[in-house]
């Protein structure tokens, strides 16, 4: 819950927050590729980053989903247009981790949720071997990758 500084588990207790990080970790200041700048409120599971040169914000946090566990969250905006792909997968890369999957959501109509026209979310289940959606990709049988 933030602004509380309290945070609900899964099934609706209170959980110690740092209890849900596992391995993953907010990234630290000397993590950052040089001109980023963040802030990480630990007690809360969340943290702000801008890239200021490329006017572009990041949010991070973990949440939990009823009935599905802790999740990253990563929220992705520019001032004036939805973030590329190439900088989705930049910001996954370096919040979320390059060994992790990350998937982006697009609800029906009636649960989708607008807040700002240009940003763009990737989630990742805290636990990577929490998969919940389907493996996607197939190997040929040439032995290459396709979807």
């Amino acid at each position: 819950m933030p602004g509380s500084g309290i945070v609900l588990g899964p099934d609706g207790t209170q959980v110690n927050p740092q209890s849900a990080w596992g391995e993953w970790g907010f990234p630290e200041k000397e993590d950052l590729p040089k001109g980023w700048r963040g802030n990480v409120v630990r007690e809360e599971l969340i943290g702000a980053y801008v890239l200021p040169k490329r006017k572009l914000r990041v949010m991070l946090g973990i949440e939990a989903k009823l009935g599905s566990g802790y999740w990253i969250h990563l929220s992705v905006s520019h001032a004036k247009a939805n973030p590329t792909h190439k900088t989705m997968a930049m910001c996954k890369k370096l919040f979320i981790g390059e060994n992790r999957e990350a998937i982006a959501i697009y609800p029906p109509a009636n649960r989708h949720v607008n807040l700002n026209d240009f940003c763009l979310h990737l989630w990742s289940p805290m636990d990577p071997r929490d998969r919940t959606w389907p493996k996607m990709e197939k190997t040929l049988p040439d032995g290459t990758l396709s979807i």
